[in-house]
């Protein structure tokens, strides 16, 4: 499905939180995951559980976190576990990693903490098909290649 900025910039409003983060920085976030799955929904990774355009006021990043449980897919662990432990949610680990989109594409960035955190969401979320898949870490091998083939 296609939005105009305006309709992507309604629709991600109630999915941005800001705070102070672990360097004492301010940041704005705002979730994009929800988008990616509309356009996607056979061809991403099941263990991502959260992908965020992450800004603070000198950077902006692409967020991602992953479900280390999901990843693993580790079966027979839940089977053990399960007779031990109350909760196998309280087991879980997430990695979550912030990568750099403040890099320069042809003397210029693309994506710029002097505009609004949609701004940059909408930016991300209009790049080619062909591009998010070689770029990023979102989707199956299969899936992409299927995204690629776009």
């Amino acid at each position: 499905m296609s939005h105009t900025k305006n309709q992507l910039i309604e629709a991600l409003s109630n999915r941005s939180v800001e705070g102070i983060n672990e360097f004492g920085d301010k940041y704005r976030a705002v979730q994009i995951l929800p988008i990616l799955k509309e356009r996607y929904p056979t061809q991403m990774l099941k263990e991502l559980v959260s992908v965020r355009i992450y800004q603070t006021e000198r950077f902006v990043y692409l967020e991602t976190t992953i479900d280390e449980h999901l990843e693993k897919q580790d079966k027979l662990y839940d089977e053990v576990m399960k007779d031990i432990v109350d909760d196998i949610d309280a087991l879980k680990n997430y990695r979550i990693c912030r990568d750099s989109l403040s890099f320069p594409v042809e003397g210029e960035s693309t994506f710029s903490p002097e505009n609004t955190v949609f701004e940059n969401a909408f930016c991300f979320l209009s790049q080619e098909h062909e591009t998010i898949a070689m770029a990023y870490d979102f989707f199956t091998v299969e899936g992409g290649e299927e995204v690629i083939k776009w």
